[in-house]
């Protein structure tokens, strides 16, 4: 038996589909600060953006920009020496957003933001592509690995606002995603 090749439609179902399920997951964590809601939104991120990336072809075929903006201050992820002496825990969980603020953000596609460190935990930087895919990977509900990073083990001992830590980013970056999901819908 052959394979078939999904129509547009048949993916643009698809993308509805997870945009709901992580949707519904960000609404249940806001109610309940349910822990397990959170690995749902790691897991539709992972399948939305890499891999087989569904909203990001999607995107590609319909020439859909996937921007946000982020503050400079978090493209420049330098510390001094001294910092690094100080500080052994980083995060910049809140910098990014769909909304440009003149002179204060910046805008970046997806990919760029991928690869922009977001954390640095004992000297190792944290980029969003790594924690997806670790959260995902490690700590279900895609896999259930038997071993975790020592980063990662060290974010899930701190919390921001209320929020473990290797989880703030990604809340604020699924809403940011869900909101360009609703407008790609919105226009095909």
């Amino acid at each position: 038996m052959g394979k078939y090749r999904k129509s547009f439609q048949d993916r643009r179902e698809e993308l509805r589909q997870a945009l709901y399920r992580m949707g519904g997951a960000l609404d249940r964590y806001k109610q309940n600060s349910e822990i397990a809601e959170l690995g749902s939104i790691a897991i539709e991120l992972r399948g939305l953006l890499f891999s087989e990336a569904l909203f990001v072809s999607l995107s590609k075929e319909r020439n859909f920009p996937l921007e946000l903006y982020i503050r400079p201050t978090a493209l420049k992820w330098e510390l001094d020496s001294y910092m690094r002496t100080v500080f052994t825990h980083v995060w910049s969980a809140d910098l990014i957003s769909l909304t440009y603020e003149k002179p204060w953000t910046q805008r970046v596609t997806f990919d760029q933001w991928f690869e922009i460190p977001i954390a640095e935990v004992k000297g190792t930087a944290i980029t969003p592509k790594r924690l997806i895919n670790e959260i995902a990977n490690h700590l279900g509900p895609a896999h259930y690995s038997s071993e975790i990073s020592d980063a990662l083990l060290e974010m899930r001992q701190f919390q921001i606002g209320g929020v473990p830590s290797y989880f703030r980013t990604l809340l604020k970056f699924a809403e940011c995603l869900l909101e360009l999901g609703k407008r790609f819908l919105a226009q095909y």
